[in-house]
C-alpha cells in the first residue's frame, strides 16, 4: 500500500518529510482545541462513570452543531468545501481510476461507522473514489 497526502494549502502532495513534521499533525497532549481525557476510575466503576458521562457528552456535541461559529461547525464546512473543489476536479468519465480522493481509515467496532461515514460521502459526491479501511491493514 502506499500512500500520498495531498496538502490543500500547497496544492501539491506532501513529501513523508514534511507531512511528519508538526504543523501537518496534529497533537492530542497539551492542545487547546483537543479535550483531555477525564481521569480514570479503577476497576468496574470506571465503566459507570463512562455511561453516567453520556449524557452531558451527547449535550455538550449538540451545542456545538448549533453553534455555526464553533470549531466543529468550521470544520465540517472547511471539509465540504474541500471535497467539492475536488469533486469538481474529477472529470465524469475518470469512474474507473484507482486514485483514492478520501481515505476513512478507523479499528474494531469504529470500522462499521466509518464504513457507513464512507458510503454517505460517497453518495454526496459520486465523483470521488472514498474507500473505507481497517487502520490495521495500514498500520500493519
Amino acid at each position: 500500500l502506499i500512500m500520498r497526502v495531498y496538502h490543500g494549502r500547497s496544492d501539491s502532495f506532501a513529501t513523508r518529510e514534511s507531512f511528519c513534521q508538526g504543523q501537518s499533525l496534529v497533537a492530542l497532549l497539551d492542545n487547546p482545541h483537543v479535550d483531555p481525557l477525564p481521569p480514570q476510575l479503577p476497576g468496574p466503576r470506571r465503566v459507570a462513570a463512562d455511561i453516567d458521562s453520556i449524557p452531558a457528552a451527547l449535550a455538550r456535541i449538540r451545542s456545538e452543531w448549533d453553534d455555526p461559529d464553533s470549531k466543529a461547525c468550521q470544520t465540517a464546512g472547511a471539509l465540504y468545501e474541500a471535497l467539492q473543489r475536488k469533486a469538481g476536479a474529477v472529470s465524469s468519465n475518470q469512474c474507473g481510476r484507482l486514485e483514492i480522493d478520501v481515505l476513512v481509515m478507523a479499528v474494531e467496532a469504529s470500522l462499521w461507522i466509518g464504513e457507513q461515514f464512507a458510503s454517505d460521502l460517497q453518495g454526496l459526491f459520486p465523483r470521488l473514489r472514498v474507500v473505507p479501511l481497517s487502520a490495521n491493514k495500514i498500520c500493519g
